[in-house]
C-alpha cells in the first residue's frame, strides 16, 4: 500500500470515529489490515477514553484488523492511563464503555491495571469482565498489595449485592477477611441490606453477617427469620450458636409466630416452625398462638388455598385445632367438594391423623371426576405430596402413570421429587407394592415359607392382587 493511499485511509478511519459509524470505522480497517499504522493504532486506543458504546466492539475489532499484536506496542502502553480513567464510576449508563476499557487492558497486560481492575469487581456488571482480565494482565494478582487495599471496596460491594465476584476475590486476597476491622465497619450497611426489597441483596447480607459474626446482627438476623428462614438461622448459628436461649430471641417469638401465620411457602414455614422450636419447644402454648390460629382458619376456606395454611395448624396441633378442623369437616354436606374439607383433612395429616390423610385421598379422588379450576387441585396435589406417607404416594404414582390433564398437573409437582422412582406399582391393577429397594433385598433372600409365593426370582415379584409380573 502507497504511503497516499495509507494516509487517506487512515484520515477515514478518523472520521469514522468522530462519526462513531461502525459501517464506515469497519471500511477504513480493512484497507489498513496487516499494515501495523502506529497513528490508527493510537487514534482507536484514544478512543476508548471517550468511546460511544455504539462503536466500542467495531473499535475492539478494527485494531485486530489493523494489527493483530496491537497489544504490545508502544501506542498500547501509552493509552493504559485513558484506559484506567475510563474505569472511573459506577453508574449503569457508562457500562458499556467500562466493559470495552476492561477487556482491551486485559489484553495489554500492564501491571498499572491491577489495581483499578480488582476496584471493578465491585461493580454491577463488569465484575466477570474484570475476573478474566486480571487473570490475563497477572495470574497471581491476589497477592499484591493493590488487592489488598481493594478488600474494604470490595467487602462494600457485598453490601450491594455484588456478591459472586467479590465474594470469591476476597477469598483469594485474604481468607481470614471476615475478622478484619473493614469487615466489622461493613456490618451496619450490611443489617441496612437486610431490609433490601432485592432478595438476592438480603441474601446475600444474610450470608456474610453470619461469616463476619458480629453480635450486633443477632437482632436483626433474628428478624430476618421471618422473611428468610433457612439462611438467617444459618447465619445465626455462625454467628452465635446459642442464639436460641438469648433475651433477643424469647422477645422475637410472637413476630415469628405471626410470620408463620403469615407465610405462603410450605418450605419456608417448614423452616421458621423448626427455629420457633429451637427458641421456645412449647411455643404452641404462646397466648398469641390461639388468637393467630383464627386467622389461618378464617383463611382456610380462601381460593386458592395456600399450602402452607393447612400445614401450619398441624404443626401447631393441640386440642384445640384438631377440635376446630373435625368441626369444619363435619360442617361441610358430604356431596359438596369444599376447599374447606380439603385443607382440614390436610391439616390432620400432617398431625398424623389417618381420618385426615384418608379423607384427603378421597377427595382428590373426587375431584378427578369433577375437574375443577386448577387453582382448586394444584394445592390438594402439594398436600399429598408434602405428607409422603405411602398411600399418598401411591394414589399419586396412579394418576402420573394414567397421564391426561391430571398426570400432568401431577408430573409438574413431583419433578424434583426423588421418591418418585422409587415406589414400585403393579402394571395391571395399580396395586401399590412397596419400595423397590426394599422389594429388591427381599427378593435376594430365598423364600423360607409358603408367604414368599409372591416372590418369582430375583429382581422379579408377583402382584398380590392379580397375580401379575412386576419387574422391580
Amino acid at each position: 500500500m502507497s504511503g497516499l493511499v495509507e494516509f487517506l485511509a487512515v484520515r477515514r478511519l478518523e472520521r469514522a470515529l468522530r462519526e462513531v459509524n461502525p459501517a464506515k470505522l469497519q471500511e477504513a480497517s480493512l484497507r489498513l489490515a496487516g499494515t501495523r499504522n502506529l497513528r490508527a493504532t493510537g487514534a482507536l486506543l484514544h478512543a476508548f477514553s471517550a468511546l460511544d458504546p455504539a462503536i466500542g466492539e467495531a473499535v475492539e475489532h478494527a485494531l485486530d484488523v489493523i494489527d493483530h499484536d496491537w497489544h504490545n506496542t508502544g501506542c498500547a502502553l501509552n493509552a493504559v492511563p485513558s484506559l484506567i480513567a475510563a474505569l472511573e464510576g459506577r453508574d449503569w449508563e457508562r457500562r458499556e464503555k467500562r466493559l470495552h476499557a476492561v477487556r482491551v487492558l486485559g489484553r495489554i497486560r500492564d501491571s498499572r491495571a491491577v489495581g483499578p481492575l480488582v476496584c471493578c469487581l465491585a461493580k454491577y456488571g463488569i465484575s466477570s469482565e474484570a475476573r478474566r482480565a486480571l487473570d490475563q494482565v497477572d495470574p497471581n494478582w491476589p497477592r499484591s498489595e493493590a488487592a489488598r487495599q481493594a478488600v474494604p471496596d470490595l467487602i462494600a460491594a457485598l453490601t450491594r449485592g455484588i456478591s459472586s465476584e467479590a465474594d470469591r476475590a476476597l477469598n483469594e486476597i485474604d481468607a481470614n477477611w471476615p475478622r478484619s476491622e473493614a469487615a466489622r465497619q461493613a456490618v451496619p450497611d450490611l443489617i441496612r441490606a437486610l431490609e433490601d426489597r432485592d432478595t438476592d441483596t438480603s441474601s446475600h447480607a444474610l450470608k456474610t453477617l453470619g461469616r463476619i459474626g458480629d453480635s450486633r446482627a443477632v437482632g436483626p438476623l433474628l428478624r430476618g427469620l421471618a422473611r428468610a428462614p433457612r439462611d438467617a438461622e444459618a447465619a445465626l448459628d455462625q454467628v452465635d450458636p446459642n442464639w436460641p436461649e438469648t433475651e433477643a430471641a424469647r422477645q422475637a417469638v410472637p413476630d415469628l409466630i405471626a410470620a408463620l401465620v403469615q407465610g405462603s411457602w410450605y418450605y419456608p414455614a417448614c423452616r421458621l416452625a423448626a427455629a420457633l422450636e429451637r427458641i421456645e419447644p412449647k411455643w404452641r402454648e404462646n397466648k398469641n398462638v390461639e388468637r393467630l390460629a383464627d386467622e389461618l382458619f378464617a383463611r382456610l376456606s380462601d381460593k386458592p388455598l395456600e399450602p402452607s395454611t393447612a400445614w401450619v395448624l398441624g404443626w401447631i396441633g393441640g386440642p384445640f385445632i384438631v377440635s376446630r378442623l373435625y368441626k369444619n369437616i363435619n360442617a361441610c354436606a358430604p356431596e359438596r367438594r369444599s376447599s374447606l374439607v380439603c385443607a382440614s383433612a390436610a391439616a390432620l395429616a400432617y398431625m398424623g391423623d389417618p381420618y385426615g390423610e384418608e379423607l384427603l385421598i378421597h377427595e382428590f379422588l373426587e375431584l378427578r371426576k369433577e375437574d375443577p379450576d386448577r387453582s382448586f387441585i394444584d394445592p390438594v396435589i402439594e398436600h399429598l405430596r408434602n405428607i409422603g406417607t405411602e398411600k399418598c404416594r401411591a394414589e399419586l404414582l396412579k394418576v402420573l402413570r394414567r397421564g391426561g390433564r391430571f398426570g400432568r398437573l401431577v408430573s409438574e409437582h413431583l419433578g424434583s421429587v426423588s421418591w418418585k422412582d422409587d415406589v414400585i406399582l403393579c402394571p395391571e391393577c395399580d396395586r401399590y407394592l412397596g419400595v423397590r429397594r426394599e422389594l429388591l433385598a427381599k427378593s435376594a433372600r430365598p423364600p423360607t415359607s409358603r408367604a414368599d409365593t409372591v416372590i418369582i426370582a430375583e429382581g422379579v415379584y408377583s402382584c398380590p392382587g392379580c397375580r401379575a409380573e412386576v419387574l422391580i
